[in-house]
């Protein structure tokens, strides 16, 4: 490490000691006032940074998300985009922790180019040997600065962004408030919590409410809450229906064809039935079709069992078939229990036309391959 690069991180160091010191008996003051209260832990910095110091007076945006379990970068921007039907951006911030100040590792907005969006940008923190980082018990953690913003003309860049004075109230999903920082929060937790499988995990104060200037004269400041989101591993059939998680939490209308609109924690939204794969042996192919899936119900009609556990069904659902017109828990479906048709409850013993026949048809041709 050059001199210059040893004197830098000391004095990035110390100013982030003293810093600290000073916010941490800010906040444990403010922490007295609230009982849910639970300040930022002392490794993790409130906000995100400018340029690659992190130091006090270059704040851009409070930390107002945590994702746990499954922070990774890919993750964070896959499932993102899903969920709010957004897309990957551009641009530069810094995030920091105990062991430097790092570039964001990946952002998303609603759209390039428009007059208002939702932005979220998130860093997956690293461990000392430069490794990602995890934190019992809530696993890869990345920092995510949510907020909305409108684009307004600044000196001379017309196309300029400015989060949402604190002025501007919003109701999302039954939270009312203001301000851009803390509808963003509010967007996120929609997306990702309510219409969605993702469960926050808790809501943690941190006293980060700086109030940040933007380009146009806006005030913008966050409340100082920050939501602890658990994420999956986008990448795993969590549910073993044929589906990953990351096909499963699509939400743009017309996705329900590639797994999409599903929960993946729930088996029995994806039809897809055991069939022979040509050699004698069972296979569930991942997509569902007239001969193995549609043909292979029909082929079970009027077969019947005692009513199971919704655990015993499962297992037996898992477990191959014996033969190839008895009664099997893979081929049976409830009625519709939710808002689309292949939302169903799990096996009701029987297997009839309305829910199973007519069930799997209306998925032909769904496709998690």
């Amino acid at each position: 490490m050059s001199v210059l690069s040893e004197s830098r991180t000391s004095l990035r160091l110390a100013v982030l000691l003293l810093a600290g010191a000073a916010l941490g008996f800010a906040a444990g003051m403010a922490a007295q006032d609230r009982a849910a209260a639970h300040i930022c832990p002392s490794d993790l910095l409130m906000y995100s940074y400018g340029n690659d110091l992190c130091l006090p007076g270059d704040e851009i945006d409070p930390v107002n998300v945590v994702f746990t379990n499954y922070g990774f970068p890919s993750e964070i921007g896959e499932q993102v985009d899903n969920h709010g039907g957004w897309e990957k951006h551009g641009g530069a911030q810094y995030f920091g922790d105990q062991y430097d100040c790092f570039e964001m590792d990946g952002d998303s907005a609603q759209c390039n180019v428009c007059l208002g969006r939702f932005h979220v940008r998130y860093y997956n923190h690293k461990g000392a040997n430069g490794g990602l980082r995890t934190v019992s018990p809530h696993g890869s953690i990345a920092s995510g600065t949510a907020h909305h913003e409108d684009t307004v003309p600044c000196g001379i860049n017309p196309g300029a962004h400015a989060i949402d004075d604190d002025s501007e109230s919003f109701t999302i999903a039954g939270f009312t408030g203001g301000g851009g920082f803390n509808r963003g929060r509010e967007d996120v937790r929609k997306n990702w919590v309510v219409n969605a499988d993702h469960v926050l995990e808790a809501s943690h104060y941190w006293n980060n409410t700086l109030r940040i200037e933007q380009c146009n004269g806006n005030v913008a400041s966050s409340d100082g809450w920050v939501y602890y989101i658990r994420t999956f591993d986008a990448t795993a059939d969590t549910d073993s229906d044929g589906c990953t998680t990351e096909q499963e939490l699509q939400t743009s209308p017309g996705s329900e064809t590639t797994g999409g609109l599903r929960s993946p924690i729930y088996f029995w939204d994806f039809y897809d039935v055991w069939s022979l794969d040509g050699g004698g042996g069972w296979l569930r192919d991942k997509v569902i079709n007239i001969p193995g899936d549609i043909l292979g119900v029909t082929g079970r009609f009027g077969q019947s069992t005692p009513l199971q556990s919704k655990a015993s069904a499962f297992l037996s659902a898992l477990a191959p078939p014996v033969d190839s017109t008895g009664y099997h828990a893979a081929f049976d479906r409830g009625p519709i229990i939710g808002p689309n048709h292949w939302d169903r409850e799990p096996p009701d013993g029987t297997i009839n036309i309305p829910a199973d026949i007519l069930g799997v048809a209306a998925q032909f041709g769904h496709d998690c391959t």
